[in-house]
């Protein structure tokens, strides 16, 4: 994947050791997955794709479990006796068959083709035990605002590739995986920075424009035998 200007290092250094859990689509996902995911049962989690760790650490403290970090730029990994960090590839990973009780990744597939999409979430398949859960959240690449951003400001401008990325199109390769699929829904408002403070949150809340503003699609699945 192709980076002309980004400074990551940068970005790296602007992250938090947590997730501030202020944006719209990351309070979603945080209610999806203590609505979806019961505690007590959850021993190891795996994020593929994990920058510095910060949701690792998040639900970490949430499930009180053990947790690993994937990626292939190592840049973010700090010492911190909490995060096992591993620098690899997403697409053969070094874990066996049946090891994690979650596997997740935020803003990841979309880098991928189609093809290559499928096999990148059968990899998370293939490393999750029965009765796990695959949890995936990705920019809505399709026709729609959040799409045009992502192509000016990213594509043009830093030198990424973002591949559309549809709701039916992820939902499909979970069912094809063979997965219970419990939570699909689009997430975030592309307009959200104008909702000051949450005093008109309940307007990003609307049916009708959460579907027209959303900016992420967010699938969880469950693993069956």
């Amino acid at each position: 994947m192709e980076n002309k200007n980004f400074d990551w290092s940068y970005h790296i250094d602007a992250l938090g050791d947590l997730p501030d859990i202020k944006m719209f689509w990351e309070k979603q996902f945080v209610s999806a997955v203590k609505n979806t995911v019961p505690k007590g049962k959850i021993k190891k989690i795996l994020e593929v794709g994990c920058s510095n760790g910060r949701w690792l650490r998040w639900f970490k403290n949430e499930y009180d479990c053990e947790v690993f970090g994937l990626d292939n730029n190592p840049e973010g990994f700090r010492k911190d006796g909490i995060v096992n960090f591993e620098v690899g590839d997403c697409q053969k990973m070094p874990y066996q068959d049946n090891f994690f009780d979650i596997v997740f990744s935020l803003g990841l597939a979309e880098h991928f083709k189609k093809e290559e999409k499928a096999l990148l979430l059968k990899e998370q398949a293939r490393v999750l035990k029965p009765e796990g859960y695959l949890i995936c959240s990705v920019p809505l690449l399709n026709c729609s605002l959040s799409y045009a951003y992502v192509k000016l400001n990213y594509d043009l401008r830093k030198g990424y590739k973002h591949f559309r990325t549809t709701k039916k199109e992820m939902e499909r390769y979970f069912k094809e995986m063979g997965m219970e699929i419990i939570v699909s829904e689009m997430t975030g408002n592309i307009f959200e920075s104008l909702f000051e403070n949450g005093k008109f949150e309940f307007l990003l809340k609307n049916k009708l424009l959460s579907k027209i503003l959303a900016t992420e699609i967010l699938i969880i699945g469950k693993k069956h035998d």
